[in-house]
C-alpha cells in the first residue's frame, strides 16, 4: 500500500510510466476486499486518466467478482496429450506452473515455489512445471541452474494450444491448479508466494 501512495503521490514517477505502474499495482490487488480495494481505486481514479488503463483495472476486478463459470478438465475422456499429463496424478492436487528458461518473472519466482515445496512436503500434492514456448537445451539448463525439484514436461505446439484453451494463458509465468477430482479449481492461480493457503485448503478436503 505504501508503495502504491508513494508512486500516486510523490514525483519520481510521471506521466506514462508513472500511470502504468500504478495500473499494474492496482491490478495485481484484484483479491482484496472492498474496504481495501475500494480506497486505493478512488486514488488510482484521480490520478490516472487513460481510460483504456483504467478500462483494463475494471474488467480485472469485475472477473475476480462476478467469475465465468470454471471449465472441467476430464481428464479420463480427453484426447489431449496435456491432459493426458494431467491424468498421470489423478487423485493429487496439482499445482501447475508454465514457465520458460527466458522468462525472468518465472524465474525469479523459483526459489518461493521451493519454499512453498518445503511447506507443504510430505502432502499429496503435485507440482507440475510445463516449459511453455522453450527450446529443450535451455529449459534443460536451466532447471539445472534452478534447482527445480517436480514433475517437468516440455510442451510442444498442441499442447501449447490445448493449455491456452484450457487456462486462457495470455503470459508466462501463468499458475493454475487442478484438484484430486481432476477438474480445475483456478484457471490463473495466485504465484507460489501467495497460494499456499489455497493449497494447504484443498488438501484439507
Amino acid at each position: 500500500m505504501d508503495k502504491f501512495s508513494f508512486a500516486a503521490d510523490g514525483n519520481l514517477l510521471k506521466g506514462k510510466t508513472r500511470d502504468i505502474y500504478l495500473t499494474r499495482y492496482l491490478a495485481a490487488m484484484f483479491k482484496l476486499p472492498d474496504s481495501l480495494y475500494l480506497p486505493l481505486f478512488r486514488k488510482y481514479d484521480s490520478v490516472v486518466k487513460n481510460s483504456h488503463l483504467k478500462q483494463y483495472v475494471i474488467n480485472h476486478r469485475n472477473e475476480y467478482a462476478s467469475p465465468a463459470p470454471r471449465p472441467t478438465l476430464n481428464v479420463e475422456s480427453s484426447a489431449g496429450a496435456l491432459s493426458r499429463i494431467f491424468s498421470k496424478y489423478k487423485g493429487k492436487v496439482i499445482y501447475v506452473d508454465f514457465w520458460a528458461s527466458w522468462c525472468a518473472p518465472c524465474r525469479s519466482e523459483m526459489p518461493n515455489a521451493a519454499l512453498l515445496k518445503q511447506k507443504l512436503k510430505g502432502k499429496d500434492i503435485v507440482f507440475l512445471y510445463l516449459g511453455y514456448n522453450d527450446k529443450e537445451k535451455p529449459w534443460q539448463k536451466a532447471r539445472e541452474q534452478l534447482a527445480i525439484e517436480g514433475e517437468h514436461y516440455l510442451l510442444d505446439q498442441a499442447m501449447m494450444k490445448e493449455a491456452h484453451d484450457l487456462f486462457g494463458i495470455n503470459g508466462i509465468p501463468h499458475y493454475a491448479i487442478i484438484n484430486r477430482d481432476g477438474s480445475i479449481v483456478e484457471m490463473h492461480a495466485d504465484r507460489p508466494r501467495y497460494v499456499y493457503p489455497q493449497l494447504v485448503d484443498l488438501l484439507l478436503e
